[in-house]
């Protein structure tokens, strides 16, 4: 048998994943060595070889969630409802008056909004005299269209008087109204990140500064900073660097998760973990193309190696796990490391209708140094290949492919339901 093939062991391993928690306390972690530490995210838990690290966004508005010295991974970060949350890496105070003049920079004036008001009032007179000609068709065609400007004309109006600053008695805080919407942040000492909220008012525009300052006091009082040992026996769903507690039959299905972590023992695997709602429709997960790599060139990606794809049980729904192992990456007139020596993949769509069972992927790749890459003749046709993008990565390297297999089906069978369903 290859050395890439499943060994019986690993047959029987993959095939007890976890679908869910039934037991009213957490599960403890499965390592007998205690070699494992086990954190939540989203509405799960999962065990990783400690110490373990999340990924967090750049310190500044609208940053790209990443780690610190990788600078060309980077993920979606979490919604919670309609409610997008930031949390930063760790940074000084006076940075957070930096992303508070960001944010503010974003709000919509209300001399932008008067001058749009102005714009929509143009476009009425113009559509006013069509509706006065003689053709028929340009005629209904220009009354559709003054339906739509006068409602956007109602919208827009209504927002003017709503936006700006509001006022928050916490000096390390802000918030800001934007007509229908509202953005708001923090500074957290204890871990020296940011937190930004953003979402919109169930009034909306009509809504004043007293609802932003209600949606504040709200998001304060329910969501609770923590670092990756903290958080997993508290009811509700954990951030990256938090979690907004949550009462039973109480709570936020409409969510979306999209973060990265790792352990800092292995820093170069590298997880990125997504989860959403299942699927209206049904999917069926052994059809889909394995990685893209199914009808690609395999001797020019360099694939040594394939793992799978075998069918799993993740969290009780259908699912597959297939992995790859790279060579080197060849154009027409040189060869070079991939960017990743090797990738696993884990994934199920859920079941349709229950939200116990979610659409879920759990991505790992070993990934190389600068260093690494360099050492290797340049490829002239992709000039940006040799660019500085890890940093963070500078001296290390990942774990030989056998064991990085066997740390992410670890990771793998320990994903199970955080709370009592």
């Amino acid at each position: 048998m290859n050395n890439f093939m499943f060994k019986p062991c690993w047959v029987m391993a993959i095939a007890v994943l976890m679908t869910g928690c039934s037991r009213a306390e957490p599960t403890k972690p499965q390592n007998p060595r205690n070699t494992m530490i086990t954190s939540c995210i989203d509405r799960l838990l999962l065990d990783m070889p400690s110490p373990i690290e999340f990924s967090g966004t750049e310190v500044k508005y609208d940053g790209t969630h990443s780690f610190v010295g990788i600078g060309d991974r980077g993920v979606r970060g979490v919604r919670y409802g309609e409610r997008a949350l930031t949390e930063t890496h760790p940074t000084a105070e006076t940075e957070f008056f930096r992303i508070k003049r960001q944010v503010g920079t974003r709000i919509t004036t209300q001399e932008q909004l008067t001058s749009e008001i102005f714009a929509i009032d143009g476009e009425i007179e113009l559509f006013q005299d069509i509706l006065k000609g003689p053709d028929l068709e340009l005629r209904a065609e220009a009354a559709k269209r003054l339906k739509e400007l006068r409602v956007k004309r109602a919208s827009v109006e209504a927002a003017r008087p709503h936006s700006g600053p509001v006022t928050i008695a916490d000096k390390t805080a802000f918030a800001f109204q934007d007509g229908g919407a509202f953005k708001l942040g923090f500074y957290v000492p204890e871990d020296r990140r940011v937190r930004i909220l953003e979402g919109k008012l169930v009034g909306g525009a009509h809504d004043g500064k007293e609802a932003v300052q209600e949606q504040y006091k709200l998001f304060r009082s329910r969501y609770l900073p923590r670092n990756p040992r903290t958080g997993v026996g508290q009811r509700g769903f954990c951030t990256a660097h938090g979690i907004i507690l949550e009462k039973e039959f109480a709570t936020e299905r409409n969510t979306f998760t999209e973060v990265m972590f790792r352990s800092t023992k292995y820093p170069n695997l590298i997880f990125t973990l997504t989860v959403e709602p299942p699927s209206a429709e049904h999917q069926d997960i052994h059809t889909e193309r394995n990685l893209g790599a199914d009808t690609a060139n395999l001797h020019l990606i360099g694939i040594e190696k394939r793992f799978g794809p075998e069918r799993v049980s993740i969290l009780g729904a259908n699912g597959r796990v297939l992995g790859y192992s790279y060579g080197r990456n060849c154009s027409k007139t040189s060869c070079r490391p991939a960017d990743q020596l090797y990738e696993f993949e884990a994934k199920t769509y859920g079941e349709a209708g229950n939200k116990y069972r979610p659409h879920l992927t759990l991505h790992m790749i070993a990934a190389t140094s600068d260093e690494y890459k360099t050492a290797w003749p340049e490829l002239p046709d992709a000039p940006d290949h040799n660019k500085v993008m890890r940093p963070g990565l500078k001296g290390k390297v990942p774990p030989p492919y056998e064991e990085g297999k066997k740390i992410f089906l670890q990771v793998l069978q320990s994903i199970r339901a955080k709370d009592p369903l």
